[in-house]
């Protein structure tokens, strides 16, 4: 009797669960990958008071080629929150791997400097 759901109950089907992959890739390669976002803006407290420097970013970049995560890594505090502000409005054209679109984990540098 093999249609018995007694003696022959159905076998549980496991879920298949997409695996997105994450990859890390540089600064300057995701650089050409990005399509738009606002510039950041020079702080006037830290232009009057002539402060200059790059704020480093470590950034998780989605499958769909938006900004996920965002940390500040390093740079002067007073210009940190004009980066963040401006980096978390980029958007990326998706990172392929293969035919995929990958999670990225990359770097954004955002150099402030005066004339």
């Amino acid at each position: 009797m093999k249609n018995d759901p007694v003696r022959n109950p159905p076998r549980p089907v496991s879920p298949v669960v997409p695996t997105t992959k994450k990859i890390a890739v540089s600064a300057g390669v995701i650089a050409g990958n990005r399509l738009s976002g606002m510039t950041p803006q020079y702080p006037p407290i830290a232009k009057a008071e002539r402060i200059q420097g790059t704020v480093v970013l470590q950034v998780e970049i989605s499958t769909t080629g938006v900004i996920e995560k965002l940390n500040v890594m390093s740079g002067p505090p007073e210009l940190q929150q004009s980066a963040l502000e401006a980096v978390k409005t980029y958007r990326y054209k998706p990172y392929l791997l293969g035919s995929e679109p990958v999670i990225v984990e990359t770097q954004v540098d955002v150099v402030y400097k005066l004339n």
